[in-house]
């Protein structure tokens, strides 16, 4: 009885022993634990002055202006005309110079040697000891004469007078100076009227002030010779009473008759 009692208590011993047991501790592991990441701690920014924030500011950016827009126009400068040293002016034959001559078989006037001036009248005619000083004779002072009438004819334009049909009944060139008179001598007159009025013209000046451009009829300058008449008898600056006829293609200049009743 004794035994089985023993027995009955060792077996129980040795369950509560197996029961009691501690559990196998897990072999450590080769791999380290990660260790997590530290979050970085957000920096406060401290507020800025006026001062700060107009320091820390980028400069402005001054924009440049191209080279095509900066760059100033320059202005073309019409270059000064040069007075006129060689002229020939008509004159009534009684007033005119010792060096004067005639052209185109002129009866009553005569061409004066002048040069063009810068003060008023415009014009002023050669004495004959200013002449003398020239050393020329009066067929050259005569060519060059027609030349810077040529020149003249550049310069200045006629004004075109018409009917009332629009037909152009004559030209004038006129104004304040008193060296349109001498444009007569202008080798291409009548190529600047050869559209309006054909292959010659007929051409007046009874002052030094105009030059009257006619197509070549005689009657048409018989309309108008009443006026010419009274601007020749009336001028301080009587020019010619005679009208000349001057061809186109070679500027032969020829003159024609007077205007003048006397």
């Amino acid at each position: 009885m004794k035994r089985a009692l023993v027995w009955m208590v060792l077996s129980c011993s040795s369950v509560l022993s197996l029961g009691a047991a501690e559990p196998a501790k897990a072999k450590p592991s080769s791999s380290k634990k990660a260790t997590p990441a530290k979050t970085p701690a957000k920096s406060v920014e401290k507020p800025r002055t006026p001062e700060k924030e107009a320091a820390a500011a980028p400069a402005p950016v001054t924009p440049v202006a191209s080279s095509a827009a900066s760059a100033t126009k320059a202005v073309p400068v019409t270059p000064e005309r040069k007075l006129e040293p060689f002229l020939l002016l008509p004159m009534p034959k009684l007033v005119g110079t010792s060096n004067a001559k005639a052209v185109g078989g002129s009866v009553t006037t005569v061409f004066c040697p002048a040069r063009e001036i810068a003060a008023s009248p415009y014009i002023q005619v050669y004495t004959d000891d200013e002449f003398a000083k020239l050393g020329i004779s009066a067929d050259a002072f005569e060519k060059k004469a027609r030349q810077a009438a040529e020149r003249l004819l550049t310069v200045y334009r006629p004004e075109l007078i018409k009917d009332e049909e629009g037909k152009v009944r004559y030209g004038v060139y006129r104004g304040e100076k008193e060296i349109f008179a001498c444009l007569m001598m202008a080798p291409s007159l009548g190529k600047v009227f050869e559209n309006v009025f054909g292959k010659e013209v007929i051409v007046a000046m009874p002052d030094r002030n105009a030059l009257y451009v006619f197509p070549p009829n005689p009657s048409v300058v018989d309309d108008f010779a009443g006026d010419l008449e009274v601007r020749y008898e009336s001028a301080l600056n009587a020019a010619s009473d005679e009208v000349f006829i001057i061809k186109a293609e070679s500027g032969e200049i020829s003159a024609l008759g007077s205007f003048s009743s006397r």
